[in-house]
């Protein structure tokens, strides 16, 4: 009788010690599980709201550096340690890299300089050109930069482009044209040299009733505007078999 109570006690007994291990085990996991959190992903989000989730966590936001970054905006995380589903206690701190946005620099003055010497001012600066616009202009020489946007002391980011205006020269004269049929040919094409325009296309028409090497006809014509540089197309009173000649001739 007293071994078969022994043995109830004992078994009893047992039961006591596995209940209380397992309690203990049981609460012991629930103050570790209380006392430690994940670490959420934070790249790419905005700096600010990431401190207050932080803490929320009961973690400690620290940042370790900031650097320029192309890809990820001002202000916000370029990477963190530890790394996202990272679980640590509370009261740890979280090492964060900020972004202070893309690298930028300030526009060099490049008016007045010459085209070729801007582009290489530009690629030094790690930007490019962009469109080229050109003007005529009495200022500026041919293939200077008049001006150019963004300015001179303004900020663009790396890579990007500046666009320039460009000297095309000064602004060519225009002239009347002047009526040239009937005179000799070297005649018309010294009124052209004088008006800094030259004889383009020349025809060659016979015509019987017109003084042989003669104008007998002229693209533009007389009274029509013409700039200077430009050719101007005659048609000479001569047989096309003969070809060319002196202009006098």
């Amino acid at each position: 009788m007293i071994a078969r109570l022994l043995k109830v006690a004992f078994f009893i007994l047992v039961l006591i010690l596995i209940a209380g291990v397992s309690g203990y085990i049981t609460l012991s996991f629930m103050i570790k599980s209380e006392d430690r959190v994940v670490v959420p992903d934070l790249v790419s989000k905005e700096a600010v709201s990431i401190f207050e989730m932080l803490a929320q966590l009961g973690l400690n936001a620290k940042v370790k550096s900031s650097e320029y970054n192309d890809h990820i905006p001002i202000n916000h995380i370029i990477s963190q340690d530890p790394a996202p589903g990272s679980e640590i206690k509370k009261g740890r701190d979280v090492r964060l890299i900020l972004s202070k946005g893309p690298k930028t620099v300030m526009i060099p003055n490049l008016k007045g300089l010459p085209l070729r010497q801007a582009q290489i001012i530009l690629e030094e600066n790690g930007l490019c050109s962009g469109n080229l616009s050109r003007a005529y202009s009495s200022r500026f020489i041919k293939d200077q930069v008049i001006a150019h946007s963004p300015g001179s002391g303004q900020t663009l980011e790396q890579g990007k482009c500046v666009d320039m205006l460009i000297c095309q020269g000064v602004l060519p004269r225009t002239y009347m044209m002047p009526d040239l049929n009937g005179m000799l040919f070297g005649e018309a094409v010294l009124i052209l040299e004088k008006m800094n325009l030259y004889p383009g296309e020349v025809i060659f028409f016979r015509s019987e009733d017109r003084k042989e090497n003669t104008i007998i006809g002229q693209n533009p014509l007389p009274g029509y505007r013409i700039t200077e540089g430009s050719p101007v197309k005659l048609v000479r009173n001569r047989d096309p078999g003969l070809g060319g000649g002196s202009p006098a001739s």
